[in-house]
């Protein structure tokens, strides 16, 4: 029987989709050969945390203090991973630090170097110790399973990437009891590996597809391959979020000509715009390779809300905590309260609910499970910091997207000897497109090449070889990059040898396209009319209420007909409204001591009295910066007494009619002067005032209600309708007070159909600070 090994799971997953009704082939993929092909005798494989545990142990000599890596455990569990990563690079690339220290001709690194060995050392020892072993020390322990060889008459190995030392060095064991094929492509971003292969005694050229008898170093049968892309089309756009519009309408491009949906894939260089598009997946078009973060349950959110309750006994914390428990309280203890693994294994198990995903339960228990190795380190700290730490390891968890679409989201590493009819590459940028390693921490790049180590030019070629390999294989090829002052393209667009590149400048299209698609799956979760008969003088329109009629039918019928309550979360900080409130009450009470003031020093005496006794501490210093715009204000407010205006009253409510429909309001100020009223209202943030451009689009007729609310109530005499800049002190005339109420009259037209259709805004940005996004389905917009 033949073993076949690929690259990745995906890869034996399509082989399989080859053989219908004949016996499938043995396939695994490159990890688990390896895995399989090794034993180490009398010792097992160390498990994540007792390797962290170890590695502390280890460092436990004043040396390593030079490094300033903390050594409490949750600090040193973060610095463990780059340490893990640097050794297993060397042990797997057969180099010692003794032989860098060699090339550190500088000697920049010896120090560092020498406290690394002795890390180093001292860490293997204790694994031999135990009886463990992991991939450090596993290049030097292994011997060939060769019962397991034994079942093969043949393997041949499907090679996409770059063999480290060890690996090459399995192979050649292998190749010794059993024959071996590779299957191999070259192209000029694979010269390391071109250049192992060549030292090994096998001679490959530039641009070939081989099969090489890797047993007898022969190349077995070889192929010309393409030097160059055929054609590659661009497009830069100002942000990440026009770039899921840009998906989209490439994809429906590429349907459009006849390209099979399953044949197209999408390549994100990191997991945050794969997590950005599957927000705008309402078609449910995509599958995701990679799955979806754990961050997304429900029993993490729990656990998170938990561990910010215990972090900030914020009221937005606390609220957030009793979205999932009734009695938040019972939190408190945990606050200051010293780690006990009984109570702590308790707490955790509360945090599963009967009705969640038994995918979650299972990750989320097998977490829990693995966590009692360490819990014994803990004993010292708090309830609090074994929280932090059970989420952090709980977020490296994936859960498996099990209701995708037939469009594949891949890695760039999971598209490893995968072709595509249309391949659509985005987020090429500098910051993205390389990929930086952590492993290039501890070394430079010359030290890295004389120690032949990779370097971050070997690792660039590597990224290079999967996209060449990638577009080479596809019919059509998209590819977007963000272009802005803070970002830029990739400078890999101009090395990737593409004959034809062209640019296809950015089209609104392609935002739209995101709007479109979206409004289109929508019709299925929620109504897409809401046609009723509904009776408007019933009821009282306010200048606000009627403001939110005209930006949105759906809002004002969420909001005034079936009074569905927004959703609010009590916040610790002092928002802009409320600081209104608070001047709007301080304004009020003001005229109540007098009706006018002779000194500016009078007037702000009595603004001083109303403004102090604030105990709040944010709200006082707020405040007081009030205190100084409104100087301003006082300055204008004494020369307008000067000229004879004198304050008449002050949050009047009145109400009136138009055309026979209820209207209300509430004015903060009516002043009078010779028998002549003025009517005023206080703005403290900003403030939209018509002009003839704007006027037809016009939805705010706050102005306009006061004006006819006034005259309806007795003020016959109405000389001046305006707003009052408490910021700059001035006060701003409603300069098209006639064409506004004439404008406004026909817009109590609109209500006199018997059926009304509540339709949503055509205008997006109105649903941007909207409570019933969620409602509409442009909660992601």
């Amino acid at each position: 029987m033949e073993l076949f090994v690929y690259p990745t799971s995906r890869n034996i997953r399509r082989k399989y989709q080859e053989y219908c009704d004949t016996v499938l082939p043995k396939c695994m993929s490159m990890d688990e050969f390896e895995k399989r092909v090794v034993i180490i005798e009398d010792r097992s494989c160390i498990d994540e945390d007792k390797r962290v545990l170890l590695l502390k142990r280890a460092a436990d000599f004043s040396k390593f203090d030079t490094l300033k890596i903390p050594k409490d455990y949750l600090s040193f569990l973060k610095s463990s991973k780059f340490l893990f990563a640097f050794f297993e690079e060397l042990s797997l690339e057969h180099i010692s630090i003794s032989s860098i220290d060699k090339n550190d001709t500088y000697a920049q690194y010896i120090t560092h170097l020498n406290i690394l060995d002795i890390l180093l050392k001292n860490y293997i020892k204790l694994l031999e110790e135990n009886g463990y072993y992991d991939k450090i020390t596993l290049p030097k322990l292994y011997s060939l399973n060769r019962e397991f060889l034994q079942r093969f008459s043949k393997i041949t190995l499907y090679l996409d990437g770059y063999l480290n030392s060890f690996e090459f060095e399995l192979l050649q064991n292998v190749s010794k009891y059993i024959p071996l094929n590779i299957i191999y492509q070259t192209n000029e971003f694979t010269g390391k590996m071109v250049d192992r292969f060549k030292k090994f005694g096998i001679n490959l050229e530039i641009d070939k597809d081989y099969i090489i008898d890797f047993t007898n170093k022969k190349i077995m049968n070889s192929k010309n391959l393409p030097k160059s892309i055929k054609k590659v089309e661009y497009s830069f756009v100002s942000s990440k979020m026009i770039q899921i519009g840009f998906v989209k309408k490439k994809v429906y491009d590429f349907l459009k000509i006849g390209i099979k949906p399953e044949h197209i894939a999408i390549v994100t260089p990191d997991e945050e715009f794969a997590t950005l598009l599957e927000k705008f997946d309402k078609e449910n078009i995509f599958n995701f390779a990679a799955g979806f973060s754990y961050k997304k349950s429900k029993i993490f959110q729990r656990v998170k809300a938990i561990y910010n309750f215990l972090e900030d006994r914020s009221y937005e914390n606390i609220y957030r905590v009793k979205r999932f428990f009734k009695e938040f309280d019972k939190f408190d203890e945990y606050r200051y309260k010293k780690f006990d693994e009984v109570e702590f294994d308790s707490l955790m198990m509360g945090f599963i609910f009967e009705n969640d995903n038994e995918d979650e339960i299972l990750i989320y228990k097998n977490e829990l499970f693995k966590f009692k190795r360490v819990e014994s380190e803990l004993k010292s700290r708090s309830f609090k910091d074994a929280l932090y730490l059970f989420l952090e390891r709980l977020k490296e968890n994936r859960l498996d997207d099990k209701n995708g679409g037939k469009i594949t989201v891949m890695g760039l590493l999971e598209t490893r000897l995968s072709k595509f009819d249309a391949v659509i590459a985005v987020d090429f940028n500098e910051e993205n497109v390389p990929k930086k390693n952590s492993k290039d921490l501890f070394l430079n790049s010359y030290i890295r090449k004389k120690s032949g180590l990779p370097t971050q030019k070997d690792r660039e070629n590597l990224q290079k070889n999967y996209y060449f390999k990638l577009f080479l294989n596809a019919k059509e090829i998209a590819l977007s990059a963000v272009q802005n002052e803070s970002e830029k393209p990739s400078y890999f667009l101009d090395e990737l040898n593409i004959k034809n590149l062209v640019k296809s400048e950015f089209d609104d299209n392609f935002l739209k396209s995101i709007l479109i698609s979206k409004k289109d799956a929508l019709k299925e979760r929620y109504d897409k009319d809401i046609s009723i008969k509904y009776d408007f003088k019933n009821f009282t329109f306010s200048a606000t209420s009627f403001k939110i009629f005209l930006e949105c039918k759906r809002r004002f019928y969420y909001q005034y007909i079936k009074k569905i309550k927004e959703a609010t979360i009590p916040k610790d900080e002092i928002d802009e409204r409320e600081i209104g409130e608070k001047i709007h009450f301080v304004l009020e009470n003001l005229f109540k001591v007098s009706s006018s003031f002779s000194s500016e020093k009078e007037m702000s005496k009595e603004i001083d009295k109303l403004l102090s006794g604030e105990k709040n501490p944010l709200l006082r210093f707020k405040l007081d910066i009030w205190r100084e715009k409104l100087k301003s204000f006082v300055k204008n407010e004494i020369k307008r007494f000067d000229e004879g205006y004198r304050f008449y009253k002050g949050e009047l409510k009145l109400l009136g009619n138009i055309n026979g429909y209820k209207i209300a309001g509430k004015i903060d100020r009516v002043d009078i002067k010779e028998g002549k009223f003025v009517l005023l209202d206080y703005k403290t943030g900003k403030i939209n005032v018509a002009t003839s451009k704007t006027l037809q689009n016009a939805v705010d007729f706050q102005m306009e209600f006061y004006y006819l609310l006034a005259k309806q109530n007795g003020f016959d005499d109405i000389d001046e309708v305006a707003f009052y800049d408490l910021n700059s002190g001035k006060i701003l005339k409603e300069t098209l007070l006639e064409d506004k109420l004439s404008l406004l009259e026909k817009k109590f037209l609109l209500l006199e159909k018997k059926e009304y259709n509540f339709e949503m805004s055509e205008d997006i940005k109105n649903c941007r600070y909207c409570p019933y996004t969620i409602l509409c389905g442009r909660d992601e917009i």
